[in-house]
């Protein structure tokens, strides 16, 4: 079982490695639980919503035990979310 963070609805659950393929971008996997006396987060595991785009934003807490190989997999995915969601005339 693998954790993830939704970045729609600000939910933290467990998915079965076998069904992983089938998440959208949204869904973004992380390495702990909520920590019981984030200051940030207050244990919700995001800190704000972005009311711009509607996104919750995820606390640095879920990211604790992330070894670099993890950050780098994750911020490439993140990346190409951002890609394929950005109009093209928006990079210039």
């Amino acid at each position: 079982m693998k954790k993830f963070f939704s970045a729609f609805s600000g939910q933290i659950y467990d998915l079965d490695e076998k069904y992983t393929n089938q998440l959208d971008c949204g869904q973004l996997e992380i390495t702990n639980k909520p920590k019981s006396g984030c200051k940030h987060c207050y244990s919700k595991g995001y800190t704000y919503k972005d009311t711009k785009t509607g996104h919750f934003i995820m606390c640095k807490c879920l990211l604790k035990d992330a070894s670099p190989a993890f950050l780098r997999k994750s911020s490439e995915h993140q990346i190409q979310d951002v890609q394929m969601h950005t109009k093209k005339d928006s990079f210039n």
